[in-house]
């Protein structure tokens, strides 16, 4: 039943039932800006890094932010403690902790090819971008909850 609901519906058909508006943010803030970003719709998990034109050039995942705040706590298997902590010390701009090369899907993307993307990566949600790589929007997987209880007839509760 629900691959017939969601079957060929596109980021584009839901991609505003929660998030009304993205958080973004340039390459050269600082980290305490980007943490008030962050802080600014607790609905979302990243904040996504433009250029001047508000293309899509890094994103910042909620754990990359744990990772500068706790390094000790993030260490990888190649990764000494010692790295970590050299590492925390030189952050200083959203440039030095987002990620370069982010997943992100366009509104005619089908919500199928969109949820292979989330369970690939482990994440929920995924900027929207125009055929420029310009920002246009977020979908997050509640959004694909809350149109499947809709088209459903589901109505929330108290």
């Amino acid at each position: 039943m629900s691959e017939e609901i969601l079957r060929l519906k596109k980021v584009g058909d839901i991609k505003d039932f929660i998030v009304k508006s993205v958080s973004m943010i340039t390459a050269d803030k600082s980290i305490d800006q980007l943490l008030t970003k962050m802080t600014e719709d607790l609905r979302t998990r990243h904040v996504y890094v433009i250029d001047e034109k508000k293309r899509l050039i890094g994103s910042v995942r909620l754990n990359d932010v744990l990772e500068f705040l706790f390094p000790y706590t993030a260490i990888q298997p190649t990764e000494s403690p010692l790295y970590k902590a050299k590492q925390a010390y030189e952050v200083s701009i959203v440039k030095d902790i987002m990620n370069p090369t982010p997943y992100y899907v366009y509104e005619d993307t089908y919500i199928s090819d969109m949820v292979k993307i989330m369970e690939r990566e482990k994440i929920n949600e995924l900027p929207v971008v125009n055929k420029n790589r310009e920002v246009v929007g977020e979908i997050i997987l509640l959004e694909v909850i809350e149109y499947y209880l809709k088209e459903k007839g589901i109505k929330k509760t108290d």
